[in-house]
Parts: structure tokens; sequence; C-alpha cells
């Protein structure tokens, strides 16, 4: 386990997930972007051959909200952005 600072009771961080980066996919269904968290994952290590083999990135359905995202303004007290409010709306008609 590598060696990794904990956050402090009374510590907000917005930095970056350690070893992941947040993405957006587009909907299938509605025009929103749906944000993921790629993971990226260590090489494995093949000891009988003495081999690494490289392992893709998975990735992971974000619930962290635009709090993760370095490229989004945070005001507190305006709220997050409505991104679904459109088809919320219009999901009836």
């Amino acid at each position: 386990m590598k060696n990794e600072k904990l956050p402090q009771s009374n510590t907000i961080s917005r930095a970056p997930l350690s070893g992941s980066r947040k993405i957006y996919v587009p909907g299938k269904i509605f025009p929103i972007k749906v944000a993921m968290r790629e993971i990226s994952l260590n090489e494995t290590q093949d000891k009988f051959n003495n081999k690494t083999s490289a392992n893709a990135a998975v990735t992971v359905y974000d619930t962290s909200g635009p709090f993760t995202d370095p490229n989004k303004k945070i005001d507190l007290h305006q709220g997050i952005e409505p991104i679904r409010a459109s088809w919320i709306l219009n999901r009836n008609q």
C-alpha cells in the first residue's frame, strides 16, 4: 500500500482523486453528459516469467458531482448547474 496522506475531517478538497480522471460520456437516451471516472491500473507482474503487462483503465460511474471536476467553477451560494432541467421539463410531452 502506498504511503498516502489521509484527508483531515475539516478539509475540503477539489483536487482530482489520485490515479484517476473525470470524464464525461454522452447520454444514450437524453442529451446530457454522464460523469464517469477513469481509473488507472498498475501493471500486472508475472513472477514466473519476470514480465509485466499493462492493464487497461477501468471506467466507473462518478457520483461526486462537479466538485471533483477541476474545469468547473463552484459557487456554493448558487448551487450546482441544472444540467438535466430541460429534459426533466420536456419528458412528459
